[in-house]
């Protein structure tokens, strides 16, 4: 061989094709973890199921809550025993005067004393008109209404008062002879009033009520 010539370098010449791509080479080593990028928050998702009920914790009472509304009465119980009777108390002002009273009848009694009778029919001698007699005092009936006031003054002008049934029985006395008449007993009126001013009742007589109160 001979001896090499001078190297002459020309200009490079334009790229070649591509050529195919080679086989895969082997994965190569995991590289370092790279910086943390931007967080991101995303929608909050379906609520999951109920999980199983835990066992009970330690008891805790808390503060008492509100009073509830009043429930519905209940039935009546069994009548408990009669208390004893209290103090009678002071006496309470004196109420408005009412209205007048319905017209009622007039019981007149009128005689002298000291007659016995047993059966209601007369049989001693007692003024005219007075036709029922008991234990020495004669009875008369009047049937016309009149007020209280009308028929006090009426027995009085008679020469009687308003009948004073004082007990038992004078009164059922003057129940049969009016219910025997066909007129009820309790439209007559009998001797006995209130004084508003002492707050009493009182008979015509003025004596006190006593302690009959049929």
């Amino acid at each position: 061989m001979g001896p090499a010539g001078p190297v002459s370098v020309g200009p490079p010449g334009p790229p070649g094709e591509k050529g195919p791509v080679g086989p895969a080479g082997p994965p190569g080593a995991k590289g370092a973890m790279g910086p943390a990028g931007p967080m991101s928050v995303g929608p909050p998702g379906h609520p999951g199921e109920m999980g199983p009920v835990g066992p009970a914790g330690p008891g805790s009472v808390g503060p008492a809550g509100p009073r509830g509304a009043k429930g519905a009465v209940g039935p009546a119980g069994p009548p408990g025993e009669r208390g004893p009777i209290g103090k009678e108390g002071p006496q309470g002002p004196m109420g408005p005067a009412g209205p007048p009273g319905l017209p009622g009848r007039s019981v007149c009694p009128a005689g002298p004393p000291g007659h016995s009778q047993t059966s209601g029919r007369v049989r001693v001698p007692c003024p005219e008109g007075y036709t029922y007699e008991m234990r020495g005092t004669c009875y008369k009936f009047f049937s016309t209404g009149k007020t209280f006031s009308e028929a006090d003054e009426i027995c009085r002008k008679d020469g009687g008062t308003l009948a004073m049934p004082r007990d038992v029985e004078i009164t059922t006395f003057l129940y049969s002879i009016s219910k025997s008449q066909g007129i009820s007993y309790y439209t007559f009126w009998i001797g006995l009033y209130y004084q508003r001013e002492e707050g009493k009742f009182v008979w015509v007589d003025g004596s006190a009520l006593g302690e009959y109160s049929s």
